[in-house]
């Protein structure tokens, strides 16, 4: 039995003693890694790492501002600072926004950062934010 055995495995249908099937499944799954990898986490070009910083910033301010309106709701504190500096927070964002759109050149980008803008605007009039 041994002798056969040892026969399958020399007779091209292995590489160094691994079955062919066992090779091309890892092929197989390498690729679809590869592709994961560069359709989720690909490394993003500098100015979408730019509309992406702005958007980071504009979720934690409209966070905060959220935070602040139900704090002062549910307990009756003052947390007009708080609020006061997540409204600052977020028009600041909207003003850097504004300005990078103008320099955008990539369309990624500039789709996102579009994207970005209203989304900023329709949270500014729902809390209606000059």
């Amino acid at each position: 039995m041994e002798k056969y055995h040892t026969a399958r495995y020399n007779n091209g249908k292995s590489f160094q003693g691994v079955p062919m099937r066992t090779i091309a499944w890892i092929l197989v799954l390498a690729a679809i890694g590869f592709a994961a990898y560069m359709l989720f986490f690909s490394p993003k070009t500098e100015e979408e790492q730019a509309v992406i910083e702005l958007e980071k910033r504009f979720d934690d301010a409209s966070n905060r501002l959220i935070g602040a309106e139900r704090s002062s709701g549910i307990s009756g504190l003052d947390t007009t600072s708080d609020a006061q500096n997540a409204v600052v927070a977020i028009k600041k964002v909207y003003r850097e926004l504004k300005t990078l759109i103008d320099s955008l050149a990539e369309d990624k980008a500039l789709r996102k950062a579009e994207d970005l803008e209203a989304r900023v605007l329709d949270f500014m009039r729902k809390y209606e934010i000059e």
